[in-house]
């Protein structure tokens, strides 16, 4: 069975799930999870991505100086839980409320919420007030709320025995892991259902922005969130409400958004955010163990990186001091002359929208002809 017939009938099938439980049918879905989980596309594409993805010599690391037996069966075990997640992956879906911007696996998600924000803050821009609610620490305790998580989640019985293993294995709910895993469907599933507790809301993975009109409770939310993570079993110790001004602005996934005094729509990147993109390329920068065609492709791949994430942001924080510190790295390099050395800058920052390239050329020329040629200095 070719790739391409193995990826068509697991997409069929698991259509049918979400398609059962758009309606309701929960025992259909379970049927249809039954004969997923039996058929060999599954195991087959289930196999592969651990192949490629999990890197078998990872298992020959991990298990040492033990038997071919034992790592068959590790190799096994990867490959139902691969096979596990292909049959929850279209509950998450079907069961997902339409602002939870986390759910599917698309790589434009995430610019929605700029979107969806920008509506809230354009709507009534002299009445809003944001809480904004991390809950990134609630999901510790494992034995507080693996029996509500088996009991709740649509599957056949002996995959809810599966599940309670695996939680029992150090396996816990968390959005930190890679989204195509069954930690972050795990958190999901509790998670589900708590973008209904207030009527303008916005969630992404474990950070959610609750927007509030003047005559709005911040206490009635409060209880409310408590008592819905004590339901589930989730942690409330480090359960906070942040209520802050839209006009003082607001983290959010890596970005700040703010209105201005002349209620125009602001979005920039993060102080945090750009403080830990400027630690990344500083640490390539300086460090001498990369020669400069290693730090050529690993310059590039962050800088494009950054602006690939930030497109739809004001841009106003600059990457001039990088493209010095770059330079000067690159013209240390014995085998690299200043001519290359330029190029190599330039390759790196040019072909982004960096003001030090696209408006200020005369700043740029200037900026190289301080080099002297002979002390290797400005």
């Amino acid at each position: 069975m070719t790739a391409y017939k193995s990826h068509k009938n697991l997409y069929r099938l698991q259509k049918r799930i979400f398609k059962a439980l758009l309606v309701g049918d929960c025992k259909t879905a379970v049927q249809v999870q039954k004969i997923l989980l039996a058929s060999t596309s599954c195991i087959l594409l289930a196999a592969n991505e651990v192949i490629l993805f999990k890197k078998i010599f990872e298992f020959n690391h991990f298990l040492g100086s033990t038997t071919k037996n034992n790592k068959y069966g590790l190799f096994k075990h990867e490959i139902w839980q691969s096979a596990i997640r292909f049959a929850l992956e279209p509950i998450c879906e079907a069961l997902s409320d339409d602002r939870n911007f986390a759910s599917t696996q698309s790589s434009t998600q995430v610019y929605d919420v700029q979107k969806v924000i920008s509506m809230h803050l354009d709507h009534f821009p002299l009445q809003r007030r944001i809480v904004t609610v991390s809950l990134h620490n609630c999901f510790h305790n494992v034995s507080y709320y693996k029996d509500f998580l088996v009991k709740n989640i649509i599957a056949p019985r002996y995959i809810k025995g599966d599940i309670l293993h695996y939680l029992g294995m150090d396996y816990t709910a968390s959005f930190s892991q890679v989204h195509n895993t069954l930690n972050y469907i795990f958190a999901e599933n509790l998670l589900n259902g708590i973008e209904s507790l207030h009527y303008s809301t916005v969630r992404y993975a474990d950070d959610l922005i609750f927007f509030f009109k003047p005559l709005d409770d911040e206490k009635l939310l409060y209880m409310k969130l408590y008592e819905f993570l004590l339901q589930r079993g989730l942690s409330t110790i480090y359960l906070r409400l942040k209520l802050t001004s839209i006009f003082c602005g607001f983290n959010f996934i890596g970005w700040n958004f703010k209105v201005s005094n002349k209620t125009s729509f602001i979005c920039k990147p993060s102080l945090a955010h750009y403080v830990n993109f400027t630690k990344k390329a500083l640490y390539v920068i300086n460090n001498s163990n990369y020669k400069s065609s290693a730090k050529l492709i690993k310059l590039t791949s962050l800088v494009r990186d950054w602006h690939s994430y930030n497109k739809f942001c004001n841009l106003n924080r600059s990457l001039n001091f990088l493209c010095k510190k770059a330079f000067e790295s690159f013209n240390k390099d014995l085998n690299q002359s200043l001519y290359s050395s330029k190029q190599m800058t330039r390759m790196i920052f040019q072909s982004k929208t960096d003001s030090f390239f696209t408006k200020r050329h005369i700043i740029l020329e200037y900026f190289f002809s301080r080099f002297c040629v002979v002390c290797g200095k400005f």
